[in-house]
Protein backbone atom coordinates (compact mmCIF):
# COMPACT_ATOMS: atom_id res chain seq x y z
CA UNK A 1 0.00 0.00 0.00
CA UNK A 2 1.27 3.49 -0.78
CA UNK A 3 2.40 5.67 2.04
CA UNK A 4 1.05 9.13 2.61
CA UNK A 5 4.32 10.31 4.12
CA UNK A 6 5.81 13.24 2.29
CA UNK A 7 9.53 13.32 1.63
CA UNK A 8 11.14 16.20 3.48
CA UNK A 9 14.36 18.06 2.77
CA UNK A 10 17.38 17.42 4.91
CA UNK A 11 16.83 13.65 5.31
CA UNK A 12 19.34 12.32 2.76
CA UNK A 13 21.54 11.34 5.68
CA UNK A 14 20.73 10.09 9.19
CA UNK A 15 20.01 12.89 11.63
CA UNK A 16 21.90 12.91 14.95
CA UNK A 17 19.80 11.57 17.79
CA UNK A 18 19.54 14.89 19.64
CA UNK A 19 18.14 16.46 16.45
CA UNK A 20 15.61 13.65 16.12
CA UNK A 21 14.36 14.31 19.63
CA UNK A 22 13.83 17.98 18.74
CA UNK A 23 12.12 16.95 15.50
CA UNK A 24 9.70 14.75 17.42
CA UNK A 25 8.02 17.96 18.58
CA UNK A 26 8.46 20.13 15.48
CA UNK A 27 8.92 17.83 12.45
CA UNK A 28 8.09 14.22 13.39
CA UNK A 29 7.92 12.97 9.79
CA UNK A 30 11.57 13.96 9.28
CA UNK A 31 12.51 12.07 12.43
CA UNK A 32 10.78 8.87 11.32
CA UNK A 33 12.24 9.08 7.82
CA UNK A 34 15.68 9.31 9.39
CA UNK A 35 15.00 6.08 11.32
CA UNK A 36 14.81 4.28 7.97
CA UNK A 37 18.48 5.19 7.44
CA UNK A 38 19.69 4.69 11.01
CA UNK A 39 17.66 3.03 13.75
CA UNK A 40 19.82 4.17 16.69
CA UNK A 41 17.77 4.75 19.84
CA UNK A 42 20.20 4.78 22.81
CA UNK A 43 19.79 8.52 23.54
CA UNK A 44 15.97 8.54 23.91
CA UNK A 45 16.22 5.35 25.97
CA UNK A 46 18.82 6.97 28.24
CA UNK A 47 16.65 10.06 28.68
CA UNK A 48 13.62 7.90 29.47
CA UNK A 49 15.56 6.03 32.15
CA UNK A 50 16.82 9.31 33.66
CA UNK A 51 13.30 10.77 33.74
CA UNK A 52 11.91 7.56 35.25
CA UNK A 53 14.48 7.48 38.03
CA UNK A 54 14.01 11.19 38.59
CA UNK A 55 10.34 10.69 39.42
CA UNK A 56 11.03 7.54 41.44
CA UNK A 57 13.67 9.15 43.68
CA UNK A 58 11.62 12.33 44.06
CA UNK A 59 8.56 10.32 45.07
CA UNK A 60 10.64 8.20 47.47
CA UNK A 61 11.97 11.39 49.12
CA UNK A 62 8.76 13.42 49.15
CA UNK A 63 6.20 10.65 49.71
CA UNK A 64 7.92 7.42 50.73
CA UNK A 65 7.41 3.94 49.30
CA UNK A 66 5.02 2.78 52.01
CA UNK A 67 2.77 5.80 51.54
CA UNK A 68 2.82 5.32 47.75
CA UNK A 69 1.65 1.73 48.19
CA UNK A 70 -1.16 2.81 50.53
CA UNK A 71 -2.21 5.55 48.09
CA UNK A 72 -2.30 3.09 45.19
CA UNK A 73 -4.45 0.70 47.20
CA UNK A 74 -6.78 3.44 48.32
CA UNK A 75 -7.27 4.52 44.69
CA UNK A 76 -9.27 1.32 44.41
CA UNK A 77 -12.25 1.84 46.70
CA UNK A 78 -12.99 -1.86 47.12
CA UNK A 79 -9.39 -2.69 48.01
CA UNK A 80 -9.28 0.20 50.44
CA UNK A 81 -12.36 -1.25 52.12
CA UNK A 82 -10.62 -4.61 52.45
CA UNK A 83 -7.61 -2.99 54.06
CA UNK A 84 -9.64 -0.98 56.54
CA UNK A 85 -12.43 -3.35 57.54
CA UNK A 86 -11.63 -6.96 56.64
CA UNK A 87 -7.95 -7.28 57.63
CA UNK A 88 -6.31 -7.43 61.01
CA UNK A 89 -3.50 -5.01 61.79
CA UNK A 90 -0.95 -7.79 61.16
CA UNK A 91 -2.54 -8.75 57.82
CA UNK A 92 -2.69 -5.13 56.74
CA UNK A 93 0.98 -4.59 57.63
CA UNK A 94 2.01 -7.78 55.81
CA UNK A 95 0.04 -6.85 52.69
CA UNK A 96 1.53 -3.37 52.55
CA UNK A 97 5.05 -4.71 53.19
CA UNK A 98 4.79 -7.24 50.36
CA UNK A 99 3.36 -4.67 47.96
CA UNK A 100 6.09 -2.20 48.95
CA UNK A 101 8.82 -4.74 48.12
CA UNK A 102 7.27 -5.44 44.71
CA UNK A 103 6.93 -1.71 44.13
CA UNK A 104 10.60 -1.07 44.92
CA UNK A 105 11.81 -3.90 42.68
CA UNK A 106 9.71 -2.73 39.74
CA UNK A 107 10.72 0.90 40.29
CA UNK A 108 14.46 0.25 40.36
CA UNK A 109 14.29 -2.27 37.53
CA UNK A 110 13.15 0.62 35.34
CA UNK A 111 15.55 0.13 32.38
CA UNK A 112 14.68 -3.55 32.01
CA UNK A 113 10.94 -2.84 32.34
CA UNK A 114 11.11 -0.07 29.72
CA UNK A 115 12.95 -2.30 27.24
CA UNK A 116 10.68 -5.30 27.82
CA UNK A 117 7.52 -3.21 27.45
CA UNK A 118 8.71 -1.67 24.19
CA UNK A 119 9.86 -5.01 22.78
CA UNK A 120 6.41 -6.55 23.39
CA UNK A 121 4.61 -3.45 22.12
CA UNK A 122 6.82 -3.28 19.00
CA UNK A 123 6.17 -6.95 18.26
CA UNK A 124 2.40 -6.43 18.49
CA UNK A 125 2.59 -3.37 16.22
CA UNK A 126 4.90 -5.13 13.76
CA UNK A 127 2.48 -8.05 13.40
CA UNK A 128 -0.51 -5.70 13.17
CA UNK A 129 1.07 -3.62 10.42
CA UNK A 130 1.83 -6.77 8.41
CA UNK A 131 -1.46 -8.60 8.93
CA UNK A 132 -3.96 -5.72 9.13
CA UNK A 133 -2.33 -2.91 7.14
CA UNK A 134 -0.45 -5.02 4.61
CA UNK A 135 2.80 -3.16 5.20
CA UNK A 136 6.33 -4.20 6.02
CA UNK A 137 9.01 -2.78 8.26
CA UNK A 138 12.11 -3.94 10.05
CA UNK A 139 11.29 -4.79 13.65
CA UNK A 140 14.17 -2.54 14.73
CA UNK A 141 12.54 0.43 12.98
CA UNK A 142 9.25 -0.07 14.85
CA UNK A 143 11.19 -0.42 18.09
CA UNK A 144 13.06 2.83 17.41
CA UNK A 145 9.77 4.62 16.69
CA UNK A 146 8.51 3.60 20.13
CA UNK A 147 11.68 4.70 21.94
CA UNK A 148 11.49 8.17 20.36
CA UNK A 149 7.73 8.41 21.00
CA UNK A 150 8.52 7.72 24.67
CA UNK A 151 9.75 11.32 24.82
CA UNK A 152 6.07 12.29 25.11
CA UNK A 153 5.75 10.07 28.16
CA UNK A 154 8.84 11.80 29.51
CA UNK A 155 6.93 15.08 29.35
CA UNK A 156 4.42 13.55 31.77
CA UNK A 157 7.18 12.21 34.02
CA UNK A 158 9.06 15.51 34.20
CA UNK A 159 5.90 17.53 34.85
CA UNK A 160 4.87 15.12 37.62
CA UNK A 161 8.35 15.40 39.15
CA UNK A 162 8.19 19.20 39.09
CA UNK A 163 4.71 19.25 40.64
CA UNK A 164 5.87 16.86 43.35
CA UNK A 165 8.77 19.15 44.27
CA UNK A 166 6.65 22.31 44.24
CA UNK A 167 3.51 21.05 45.95
CA UNK A 168 4.04 17.63 47.55
CA UNK A 169 0.87 15.98 48.90
CA UNK A 170 1.94 12.57 50.21
CA UNK A 171 -1.60 11.32 50.78
CA UNK A 172 -2.78 12.13 47.24
CA UNK A 173 0.19 11.04 45.11
CA UNK A 174 -0.39 7.96 42.93
CA UNK A 175 2.62 6.75 40.93
CA UNK A 176 0.33 5.00 38.45
CA UNK A 177 -1.45 8.27 37.65
CA UNK A 178 0.96 10.98 38.74
CA UNK A 179 -0.21 13.89 36.57
CA UNK A 180 -3.65 15.44 36.12
CA UNK A 181 -3.77 15.06 32.34
CA UNK A 182 -6.83 12.80 32.45
CA UNK A 183 -10.28 12.87 34.03
CA UNK A 184 -9.63 9.84 36.23
CA UNK A 185 -7.00 11.81 38.16
CA UNK A 186 -9.68 14.09 39.61
CA UNK A 187 -12.17 11.42 40.73
CA UNK A 188 -12.80 10.67 44.40
CA UNK A 189 -12.25 7.32 46.09
CA UNK A 190 -15.90 6.30 45.80
CA UNK A 191 -15.82 5.80 42.03
CA UNK A 192 -16.06 2.27 40.64
CA UNK A 193 -12.56 0.94 39.82
CA UNK A 194 -13.51 0.04 36.24
CA UNK A 195 -14.77 3.57 35.57
CA UNK A 196 -11.67 5.13 37.11
CA UNK A 197 -9.46 2.88 34.97
CA UNK A 198 -11.39 3.82 31.83
CA UNK A 199 -11.20 7.55 32.47
CA UNK A 200 -7.50 7.37 33.36
CA UNK A 201 -6.79 6.02 29.88
CA UNK A 202 -8.46 9.04 28.27
CA UNK A 203 -5.27 11.01 28.68
CA UNK A 204 -4.18 13.97 26.53
CA UNK A 205 -0.51 12.97 26.52
CA UNK A 206 -1.36 9.35 25.78
CA UNK A 207 -3.38 10.36 22.71
CA UNK A 208 -0.46 12.51 21.52
CA UNK A 209 1.90 9.58 22.10
CA UNK A 210 -0.32 7.22 20.09
CA UNK A 211 -0.71 9.64 17.20
CA UNK A 212 3.08 9.97 16.92
CA UNK A 213 3.47 6.19 16.97
CA UNK A 214 0.88 5.89 14.20
CA UNK A 215 2.72 8.51 12.13
CA UNK A 216 6.04 6.74 12.70
CA UNK A 217 4.62 3.33 11.77
CA UNK A 218 3.10 4.85 8.62
CA UNK A 219 6.54 6.08 7.55
CA UNK A 220 8.69 3.08 8.42
CA UNK A 221 6.14 0.45 7.29
CA UNK A 222 5.13 2.45 4.18
CA UNK A 223 1.38 2.24 4.78
CA UNK A 224 -1.36 4.84 4.68
CA UNK A 225 -1.75 6.88 7.82
CA UNK A 226 -5.35 5.76 8.19
CA UNK A 227 -4.24 2.12 8.22
CA UNK A 228 -1.51 2.86 10.72
CA UNK A 229 -3.94 4.72 12.98
CA UNK A 230 -6.30 1.74 12.82
CA UNK A 231 -3.58 -0.65 13.98
CA UNK A 232 -2.21 1.62 16.74
CA UNK A 233 -5.55 2.69 18.19
CA UNK A 234 -7.07 -0.76 17.70
CA UNK A 235 -4.30 -2.25 19.83
CA UNK A 236 -4.71 0.53 22.39
CA UNK A 237 -8.46 -0.13 22.63
CA UNK A 238 -7.74 -3.82 23.17
CA UNK A 239 -5.37 -2.98 26.03
CA UNK A 240 -7.83 -0.49 27.55
CA UNK A 241 -10.69 -3.01 27.34
CA UNK A 242 -8.56 -5.64 29.08
CA UNK A 243 -7.62 -3.24 31.87
CA UNK A 244 -11.20 -2.11 32.39
CA UNK A 245 -12.47 -5.71 32.43
CA UNK A 246 -9.79 -6.71 34.92
CA UNK A 247 -10.68 -3.78 37.18
CA UNK A 248 -14.36 -4.76 36.98
CA UNK A 249 -13.89 -8.42 37.91
CA UNK A 250 -11.27 -7.93 40.62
Amino acid sequence: MATEAISMPGTNFPLPQWRRIVDLFIAPTRLFQSILKDGSWWLPFLLTVICSYSLTFTAAYKVGFEQMVVNAMQANSMQSGNLDSQMSAEQRESTISTAETIFKVSAFAGPAVILLYNVIYALALWLGLIVVAGGWAEFSSIFAVLLYADMIQNVRTLMATIVLWIDPDPTAFNMQNALGSNIGYYLGSGVAPWLRTLLETMDVLTIWYLILIALGCSVVAKVKRGSSLTVVFGLWLLIVSSRVLWAAIT
